[in-house]
């Protein structure tokens, strides 16, 4: 009886050794290929040029394509070699006649990034690690102020609550005295 209690024991570890899912951490090997980030960098590239009289729609349209990519660190360094050399004589031009579009597409960034680290900070860090390596400062300040302004949304701080200005516009305009008048 003991004997079959122990088979039943070792056979049910060993079971369970199989039975447990494998975790694998994300590695190196997993990075984008050359093709991969190329691929990135065109598409990024044709984005400026599309948004080239915009900069908000730029900032709007960096930031939804890489906050959705499949590969957002790839995103982030294919958006780096975008901005500091790109490819396409369109986005050359692009970004030489208007120094503002480099700023705006890098907001976009920082504002992925910050949308991408609420859900997955290592990622976010990896990325922000991308732009600081750059050693662009417009690409790093405007990423930075793209972050920070994102962040803000997300944590609602600076975002107005209209129904608590109601209430103090509402108390200010009160004429109640604080205290009850006096009985006699």
């Amino acid at each position: 009886m003991l004997k079959k209690m122990i088979t039943a024991a070792v056979l049910g570890l060993g079971l369970g050794v199989f039975m447990t899912p494998l975790v694998v951490p994300v590695s190196s090997a997993n990075a984008a290929t050359a093709d991969e980030l190329a691929t990135m960098q065109t598409a990024i590239e044709a984005l400026i040029v599309a948004n080239a009289g915009d900069e908000a729609a730029l900032e709007a349209a960096i930031k939804d394509y890489v906050a959705n990519s499949d590969d957002p660190e790839g995103a982030a360094q294919a958006f780096v070699q975008a901005v500091t050399n790109p490819k396409s004589p369109a986005a050359q031009t692009a970004l030489a006649n208007n120094a503002g579009l480099k700023a705006a597409a890098s907001r976009g960034l920082g504002a992925a990034i910050a949308l991408i680290g609420v859900e997955n900070p290592d990622v976010a860090s990896s990325m922000q690690a991308v732009v600081e390596a750059s050693d662009d400062p417009t690409l790093v300040a405007s990423v930075s102020e793209g972050n920070a302004t994102e962040t803000k949304s997300i944590t609602g701080e600076g975002v107005s609550d209209e129904s608590s200005e109601a209430v103090d516009d509402a108390n200010e305009n009160d004429t109640t005295p604080e205290s009850p008048a006096s009985p006699n």
